[in-house]
């Protein structure tokens, strides 16, 4: 198999192909809904090096992320951090929003970035969109003009970047599913983390059984319970998923991404990839 590794949107990158902002000044950028260019938006998934979360003001649009996908209404605050594919639904890109983009090396002395690693909600597998209270709402938000305003001061705009991160991390565990979770909830929540970790080299639902100390049927029972689809569909939507930000975002010929994926016969996978798309790869890759 070719180790080759998926292209990213690095934070410049994104900044100039996305917002149509050129040479940002700094390893931060603050947009709003006026800085997202309809002739540039995507729609396709794609991963990002960079960190990002924003606070929706408005209704409404939805965000995919991996096997989840989230509604997002006003008073949203959605975070996904580096490496993790991600698509929006139902986004006209005009709802008012104000989404920070950030790079670890925004952080300079006091501050280390190695801090960044220790918080759960950038992490794949994590509840990357939070239904904030009015009073966090309010609060993120108050956090958020300052930050702007102080944009051209990274050293002070570092110390309101680390306060916001803190207080996400502080209201995070009231909003994560780990407590309103159910038995069966719980399962799945193991299950999927699981599913994260191992997708590129397993497909076979008796391995997560195993690993879960359960039988395949049970899993897929409970699995299919809480989320409406079987483990094996579980799995093929996260493999389809990753697929397409590969296809879309990346040069990569098939073959490669069919090995990166796992899979040793490229035509396997692409009757799966027509079955779930209606497409083949090439012809996803090459639509408009």
């Amino acid at each position: 198999m070719k180790k080759t590794i998926p292209h990213n949107f690095e934070y410049h990158q994104y900044l100039r192909k996305i917002l149509r902002k050129w040479e940002p000044k700094s390893s931060l950028f603050i947009a709003t809904e006026k800085d997202f260019s309809k002739e540039e938006v995507l729609t396709y998934p794609y991963r990002s090096s960079f960190y990002a979360f924003g606070l929706m003001h408005a209704d409404k649009c939805e965000l995919q992320v991996g096997v989840n996908t989230y509604e997002i209404r006003a008073k949203s605050l959605t975070v996904v951090g580096p490496d993790i594919v991600r698509n929006w639904i139902l986004n006209d890109w005009e709802t008012p929003n104000t989404t920070v983009f950030f790079t670890a090396d925004y952080f300079k002395k006091p501050l280390y970035n190695n801090f960044l690693l220790d918080y759960d909600f950038f992490k794949i597998g994590a509840q990357h969109v939070l239904h904030l209270s009015d009073n966090e709402y309010n609060n993120v938000n108050e956090l958020l003009k300052l930050l702007s305003k102080s944009q051209n001061s990274p050293s002070v705009g570092a110390g309101i970047l680390f306060s916001i991160l803190e207080y996400i991390n502080n209201i995070y565990p009231k909003h994560s599913q780990n407590q309103k979770l159910s038995k069966y909830g719980r399962l799945t929540k193991k299950f999927t983390q699981l599913l994260y970790e191992h997708y590129r080299n397993e497909k076979n639902v008796q391995f997560y059984a195993d690993t879960l100390s359960i039988t395949a049927k049970h899993l897929s029972d409970v699995v299919k319970q809480i989320t409406g689809d079987s483990a094996k569909q579980a799995i093929d939507k996260l493999v389809i998923f990753e697929s397409k930000s590969l296809l879309k975002q990346t040069e990569l010929d098939i073959k490669e991404i069919v090995y990166w994926l796992g899979y040793e016969d490229p035509s396997h996978f692409s009757r799966i990839f027509r079955k779930h798309i209606g497409l083949s790869p090439s012809e996803y890759r090459n639509k408009g």
